[in-house]
């Protein structure tokens, strides 16, 4: 057998089935996540929705090849329910499944020892995902065709496994077995439709499966039908009984209300709407037995409303001091039964994002206990400590990072401007305190400040780190960004020549830099081409610095175009401007050649120019020996490759 697997067996499902109260039944139609007891609830309470029917119809079809249901959605899509309610009906067929247990791994040679015809069923399958892939090729070059499986994931975790070149590009699975649903065809087989499903299913088994699958039922009256019975109809009752299939389909496909365009949030959005939800979040959390775990669900609530998709259980579990051992079971097994919470690869999150704003505007506004400048300024050093200390952390680190955008987040609740900026900044303080290593705090604190229009705290927290921003961890990749974010609010000081040498350091061959991005190359661009107007004016340059500084605005406007996508169209437009002003100075068009000449020569005089010591000693430490700057990354993100002008 496989460790951390085991067999289910009729007997154990007997002793996990049990009757489901109307409580019970609303706390599942709540986010609750389910279990063996609501895959075995008869159908007038959890129906068997069309993707259980049509994936329990293919495991039973295998066609003499290894099948493979492979279930990936979104949180609250109810993936999970109908992978356990497929396996439970195997169960009752006479197969033999294995089920993994949470945190288990998938040995391959034990796959391989396996006698006979086995379903293999794991949900959160991303944690397993590249054994997986290794296991199935195994299995298929070994000619085996007696091994299934039976999987769901998350959408977002399951992709991260298959990043490849900065995509995620996602193994050919039908090469290896009998796959459903077909890759593209995810999204409809977990959808929910208002009126009859068959049109829908038949489609896709025909193009999966070649085969005519059996589920005929509605999907969307029958959910209705069951929260009817459950007394869990909520808001919807009021709306008429001809129109609530149309409405929960349209909600749970879309974005709407408080729904993301799931099950779960079309649910929320139909049952409670933006009003109702707030005092059910309220009850619920309070309901919470225990100051520490209400005190857990509030953290990852505050960190999804921040924009980090998971809060590490360890961070959690020192947190609110729970033993690192009983994580799971204290932290995330009582929230998820509370409907408050799911997790996988060792990281909770929310049941739903709506679920999480409520819960921090209900701190931010007194009904929860807690302070929520607090709470922040705690997830910050507790993540930085716990992640001193665990250096396998799946999620959460990316809350330290979080503060230039956070301010915007929490006004979005309602918070008043002034609240929501001085939480942000402490959040960005806190994260620069406690990673002192590294560059890239230094960076989010600046721009935390300048989106609170506290340009001169964002130029000190940056000029504070000339002396040894070189040395920081993160200078290879994080440098190019500090030098393009300081170079703005030199601009704003008055210190032109400083911004332009800044700007054009950070798009060149600079000491220690790697690769541009396209951000990067965008970014300082448009900061060269700002501080660059500006100089084309000045007084100070003679004649012909002043052309040089004017014929740069046409090759910020030519590269600039090259790194910026079209969708930003703020930043086409900065760069239109750039353009037109070189209309105006009567520069002609150029090459991206010629283009990166006039730029080599812009940053050379500009440094000239350089007044300010600390500048002057950065731009020494970061020009090559040879004193000749090279822009070859710059090259190889624009898709130039090697220039023919470029020295060997």
């Amino acid at each position: 057998m496989l460790d951390g697997w085991f067999e289910l067996t009729p007997e154990l499902l007997e002793e996990r089935r049990s009757a489901l109260s109307s409580e019970d039944l609303k706390r599942f139609f709540d986010g609750q996540e389910p279990d063996w007891r609501h895959a075995l609830a008869p159908e007038h309470q959890i129906p068997r929705r069309p993707v259980a029917v049509d994936g329990l119809t293919k495991m039973r079809a295998p066609d003499g090849s290894q099948a493979v249901v492979l279930l990936v959605g979104a949180d609250g899509t109810g993936k999970s329910t109908a992978l356990l309610q497929i396996a439970s009906d195997l169960v009752a067929d006479g197969r033999r499944l294995l089920v993994r247990s949470a945190g288990a791994t998938l040995d391959a040679s034990a796959v391989m020892e396996l006698e006979g015809d086995w379903v293999l069923v794991s949900d959160d399958a991303n944690e397993i995902a590249q054994d997986f892939e290794k296991v199935v090729q195994q299995l298929f070059t070994a000619d085996r065709r007696n091994v299934h499986w039976l999987l769901s994931a998350r959408e977002a975790d399951w992709k991260a496994q298959f990043l490849r070149y900065g995509r995620s590009l996602e193994p050919a699975w039908e090469r290896f077995g009998d796959l459903w649903p077909a890759l593209g065809n995810r999204a409809a087989v977990l959808s929910v439709t208002a009126t009859d499903a068959a049109p829908v299913t038949e489609g896709l088994a025909a193009w999966a499966a070649g085969i005519r699958l059996g589920s005929t039922a509605a999907d969307g009256p029958a959910i209705l039908a069951a929260w009817a019975g459950a007394q869990a109809l909520g808001a919807a009752a009021a709306l008429p009984e001809g129109q609530r299939a149309e409405a929960l389909e349209e909600r749970s496909t879309k974005k709407l209300g408080i729904s993301d365009g799931t099950l779960l949030g079309g649910s929320l959005d139909l049952r409670y709407g933006a009003e109702g939800l707030t005092p059910f979040v309220e009850e619920i959390v309070r309901r919470l037995d225990g100051d520490a775990v209400r005190e857990a669900f509030l953290f990852a609530a505050a960190a999804q409303v921040a924009g980090v998709d998971g809060l590490d259980l360890f961070v959690l579990a020192d947190l609110i001091g729970v033993d690192r051992e009983q994580r799971r079971e204290a932290i995330l097994g009582r929230l998820a039964e509370a409907g408050l919470a799911s997790g996988t690869a060792g990281a909770l999150r929310p049941r739903h994002p709506a679920i999480a704003r409520v819960a921090v505007q209900l701190v931010a506004e007194g009904r929860l206990e807690g302070d929520l400048e607090d709470l922040y300024r705690r997830l910050i050093r507790g993540t930085a400590a716990t992640g001193n200390d665990v250096k396998s952390l799946s999620a959460g680190g990316a809350i330290m990072n979080c503060g230039p955008l956070l301010s915007e987040k929490l006004q979005q609740l309602g918070l008043p401007r002034d609240r929501s900026d001085q939480i942000a900044c402490t959040v960005a303080d806190e994260a620069e305190v406690a990673l002192p290593d590294y560059l890239l705090f230094t960076v989010a604190r600046a721009r935390t400040f300048r989106a609170a229009e506290r340009p001169v705290d964002a130029r000190r927290a940056l000029r504070a780190r000339f002396a040894d921003a070189t040395t920081k961890n993160d200078w290879d990749v994080v440098g190019r960004a500090y030098l393009q974010e300081l170079s703005g609010p030199e601009a704003a000081a008055g210190r032109l020549a400083e911004a332009v040498t800044l700007a054009g350091l950070a798009l060149a061959d600079a000491e220690g830099l790697g690769q541009v991005t396209m951000a990067d190359g965008k970014l300082a661009l448009l900061a060269l081409g700002d501080a660059a107007s500006e100089l084309a004016l000045a007084e100070r340059p003679d004649a012909t610095e002043a052309a040089l500084f004017r014929r740069q605005l046409r090759a910020c406007t030519h590269l600039g175009e090259k790194v910026t996508p079209k969708w930003d169209q703020r930043a086409r437009f900065d760069f239109h401007t750039f353009a037109v002003k070189a209309d105006e100075y009567e520069i002609p068009k150029t090459s991206a050649a010629e283009a990166l000449l006039w730029l080599g020569e812009t940053i050379t005089t500009a440094m000239g120019m350089v007044d300010d010591p600390e500048v002057k000693d950065l731009a020494q430490r970061l020009v090559p020996e040879s004193g000749v700057l090279g822009f070859s990354h710059l090259e190889h993100t624009i898709g130039l490759g090697r220039l023919p002008w470029a020295k060997e």
